[in-house]
């Protein structure tokens, strides 16, 4: 009896350790895949702090957000964009009063699960089922008057649960993942692990398959009641 009861615990801690471990390797891809996303776009990111600094005067970090969507083909999605600080300022929303529909586009919208300082930007990864950081422990400078979006999605990532492969995607614009060929080709390989500290991130090119753009129809979208705060903004997702 004492050897069962010595088993199931013993399988229980390694059961524990592993998804701790799992957990810990994902979020260190994403840092790397974010990092890499910041060194491939320098020039971007540099033109576009100096716009946003001629334009409101202060320097407000620049923030990568890496969010969590939802599952496509089985597979963890992803998606990367810059933006200027985390949220908008609760001021604006009361100069909105009077307008409803622009009152909804400037809420606070909710703290990441993570945030990283490199140099002079912030890495914030939103990671579905963890929890959010404390907002006393995000940089004052963060909350701006202005901080908002910057641009559109620049990458999407899909990664495997089991065993974190994944792919990174340059993505156009606004293209869904339904058009993109190698987010719908992507399959995993779990015989090949992934060691974070010698990952190498290779990203390709969207490339877009014509026959699916021309059946392509895009649904309805949903009711604003429905978003989250940050979705409503028009962030993707």
């Amino acid at each position: 009896m004492r050897m069962k009861l010595r088993l199931c615990v013993i399988t229980l801690l390694a059961l524990f350790f592993s998804c701790a471990e799992n957990k810990n390797t994902k979020e260190e891809i994403l840092r790397r895949i974010a990092l890499a996303y910041i060194n491939a776009n320098k020039k971007e990111i540099k033109n576009r702090e100096s716009i946003v600094k001629e334009d409101i005067s202060v320097g407000v970090p620049t923030v990568v957000r890496v969010a969590q969507g939802e599952n496509y083909n089985g597979y963890i999605k992803f998606a990367l964009w810059t933006s200027v600080g985390l949220i908008y300022s609760p001021s604006k929303v009361e100069m909105s009063d009077s307008f409803e529909s622009e009152k909804l586009l400037f809420v606070e919208e909710i703290m990441p699960s993570r945030l990283i300082k490199v140099e002079s930007r912030y890495i914030a990864l939103y990671l579905n089922g963890r929890p959010a950081i404390n907002r006393k422990d995000v940089p004052l400078d963060l909350f701006s008057d202005f901080g908002g979006f910057l641009g559109g999605v620049e990458w999407v990532v899909l990664m495997c649960e089991n065993c974190n492969n994944f792919i990174v995607i340059n993505n156009i614009g606004w293209v869904p993942p339904e058009l993109i060929v190698q987010i719908n080709d992507f399959t995993c390989d779990c015989r090949r692990r992934i060691n974070p500290r010698r990952v190498r991130i290779s990203v390709e090119d969207a490339i877009i398959d014509p026959v699916k753009m021309k059946e392509f129809r895009p649904p309805p979208p949903p009711p604003l009641e429905e978003l989250e705060d940050w979705e409503i903004t028009g962030l993707y997702s």
